[in-house]
């Protein structure tokens, strides 16, 4: 089968490399890709030294950098931070010989020096299902807004419901709106309704309203009015107002000897 061979040269170093086109079917040929990701294994930490690696040639092999990051693992990545020499230089982990420091090629103009910040990161490959399908998990993250210039988490606190934080919904039109209603609320609320001038008026009409009505003769409710006549005449001998089948008032009519109507009462 048809493959490519690189061969170590002034201009690259490292072992020989090596790539193999494979069939991928219609007469066609091309590499076997694999997807693979970077993944940080841990807080950004600082270099503590950077040391000189002589090979057999007595030409500098590698640079054993000194970190005190865990996680480090041999093919792994190191990134150095944004802001140095050497902002987001990456150099190849080809060995680790402790646990603290691991063996890169000396292919930087500028040696990594004591201080400089850089990431770890490992390679991992992509999972996906049966046929497939990128399999993508999404882990759920606070929401988060500007408070007074600094990033806060939005959080409920259902113990102590002084600690929440909620999320700052604000509409300066409507805010300036509600300061005015409140300001005539502050005015409403100050008004005495109990003993307020147009108050004692309409209490007073009240008043006289309902001594009217206590003098009425059926001042109650009813749905109702039963009528009854004196023996086989047309006078009337007594009106019973009835509310849902209960008798509420009774009127009861009284005649003189000649069939004048001179009294009604009311029980």
């Amino acid at each position: 089968m048809a493959s490519e061979q690189g061969y170590s040269n002034q201009k690259k170093k490292g072992r020989p490399q090596f790539k193999t086109i494979h069939s991928v079917n219609s007469d066609a040929y091309a590499e076997s890709i694999i997807p693979k990701y970077l993944y940080e294994t841990s807080l950004p930490c600082n270099v503590i030294s950077t040391t000189d690696v002589i090979g057999s040639n007595g030409q500098v092999e590698f640079w054993e950098i000194y970190v005190t990051g865990l996680g480090m693992q041999k093919g792994g990545i190191l990134r150095m931070e944004a802001g140095s020499a050497l902002s987001n230089f990456e150099f190849e982990i080809m060995d680790l010989p402790d646990i603290d420091k691991a063996l890169v090629l000396p292919i930087s103009n500028t040696k990594p020096t004591a201080g400089m910040g850089v990431k770890i990161l490992n390679w991992v490959t992509a999972l996906s299902d049966q046929d497939g399908n990128p399999q993508i998990s999404l882990s759920p993250a606070p929401v988060k807004f500007l408070l007074d210039g600094s990033t806060v988490d939005v959080s409920k606190d259902s113990a102590t419901p002084a600690n929440n934080v909620p999320l700052i919904v604000e509409d300066l039109v409507t805010q300036t709106s509600l300061a005015s209603i409140d300001g005539k609320f502050t005015t409403l609320n100050a008004i005495d309704f109990a003993t307020s001038a147009k108050q004692d008026t309409s209490n007073t009409a009240l008043t006289a309203l309902e001594n009217r009505l206590a003098g009425s003769l059926t001042p109650v409710k009813h749905d109702e009015i039963i009528t009854s006549y004196v023996g086989a005449s047309t006078d009337i001998s007594s009106v019973v107002y009835k509310l849902s089948g209960v008798t509420v008032a009774t009127l009861t009519f009284t005649y003189d000897g000649s069939n004048r109507l001179i009294n009604v009462a009311r029980t």
